[in-house]
């Protein structure tokens, strides 16, 4: 039910830049005793750099509080808890300027919500409507991003296979049909 790959992916993606925050501020420390600042746009420079990687800690530090958050919330079968913990992550934002590479890994674990929500609709809510909207939003998410890497195009076929059985259990056999054949059409 749940998805440990992702809650792996998140804790890997926080406690590296977590370690690489520690490193370059190990590394600026020693950099700052070899160096004599005589320059006072430098220096302002540097401060705001140390302020904009501190944010990013900060920013992925409470993401990873959430996610915690949120998995003990489901262990302590307290679903709409949950989910309400979910919608915060979702709903986080992210500063400008945050590395593309990182920005796209959380914008990629937060595609693992929408199905992780989804999901707790659809096994302990017994709302399939709320599952649905939440699967529908997800794949909206994908539709607006490109398809090169594997775990996208795995993503975008999981969303649709399980509308497919969503719309399939509600009795929809059309629209099952359509979104299975979407699944299989992607390459």
């Amino acid at each position: 039910m749940s998805f440990p790959t992702s809650k792996r992916l998140i804790t890997s993606i926080l406690a590296f830049f977590l370690l690489l925050g520690l490193i370059t501020n190990t590394q600026a420390a020693a950099d700052t005793e070899n160096f004599e600042f005589t320059d006072p746009s430098f220096m302002l420079a540097e401060a705001e750099e140390d302020e904009t990687d501190r944010e990013y800690d900060y920013i992925l530090n409470k993401m990873s509080v959430l996610w915690e958050l949120a998995q003990t919330y489901m262990e302590a079968e307290k679903i709409d808890q949950a989910i309400e913990t979910y919608i915060k992550i979702l709903k986080f934002e992210m500063p400008e300027g945050l590395d593309p590479r990182t920005a796209e890994e959380i914008e990629r674990d937060r595609l693992h919500i929408y199905l992780e929500i989804a999901e707790l609709y659809m096994d302990l809510k017994q709302d399939k409507e709320k599952a649905i909207e939440y699967l529908h939003t997800g794949l909206d998410k994908i539709a607006d991003r490109q398809l090169e890497d594997f775990t996208a195009k795995d993503l975008k076929i999981e969303y649709l296979k399980r509308l497919g059985t969503l719309y399939r259990e509600k009795g929809n056999l059309e629209k099952s049909i359509e979104y299975l054949n979407r699944a299989l059409e992607i390459e």
